[in-house]
């Protein structure tokens, strides 16, 4: 007897489900909470020359980022789990004020209709699972923390879960399960996740940079400016 395939809905997170970026929300928070602001300058000092590198074009955002992403887990440097999901927390309430609801609605009827939602970002998974809690995501794939013994590893290299490796991740994760790609859905508003759009039937655009908005209307696909 053949299996029934599964659809799939594919979210981006940063200026997608959630209508902004959020590092520049990451590194305030760093910089002024409480019990770990003392730890930003071990963020800022390294990410400052890439991010003006960047800013004078010398250097590919995705390059940027993934240093900066780097700096900052090594920033949270000997921090429990626990401590790490407690910091990220504190955030949730702000990132809800951001939620692109169209596409939260969404989520919820996909549960009901037997479509598995599946949030595919750059963002540290801890992150994402605390501020995502309330919303019924089947998976979550991100860029993980390097945890030793219950504490954060600063020096063990990170892998920022982008463009190709997000359909990796997805590819990975899916492995058991026989896919319906062509009835399926995928979300985001970066031309760099063009791999992962593309692994779809029903591919839509969310605020698009320009570059991706272009492409995306040469070829007929779902534009959704919210």
């Amino acid at each position: 007897m053949s299996t029934q395939q599964v659809r799939v809905a594919l979210f981006d997170f940063d200026q997608t489900f959630y209508k902004y970026e959020t590092f520049s929300l990451l590194q305030n928070h760093l910089k002024h909470d409480e019990q770990l602001k003392d730890r930003y300058r071990r963020f800022f000092n390294p990410t400052f020359l890439p991010y003006m590198q960047y800013k004078m074009k010398l250097m590919q955002p995705e390059k940027a980022r993934r240093i900066a992403m780097q700096n900052y887990s090594s920033a949270l440097d000997g921090l429990s789990e626990e401590d790490v999901r407690s910091f990220f927390r504190k955030l949730k309430p702000t990132i809800e004020e951001g939620i692109n609801k169209q596409l939260a609605q969404l989520v919820e009827e996909n549960a009901k209709n037997g479509i598995r939602s599946i949030l595919v970002s750059g963002a540290f998974i801890p992150f994402l699972e605390e501020v995502t809690s309330d919303y019924a995501f089947d998976a979550i794939l991100g860029s993980h923390i390097p945890f030793v013994e219950g504490k954060v590893d600063g020096e063990a290299t990170i892998t920022h879960v982008q463009s190709d490796l997000k359909v990796n991740a997805i590819h990975d994760t899916l492995h058991d399960v026989d896919v319906d790609w062509e009835n399926s859905f995928a979300f985001s508003d970066r031309y760099s996740d063009l791999p992962m759009l593309e692994l779809v039937g029903n591919p839509a655009v969310v605020n698009a940079e320009p570059r991706l908005k272009k492409h995306a209307l040469e070829r007929g696909w779902i534009y959704i400016d919210a």
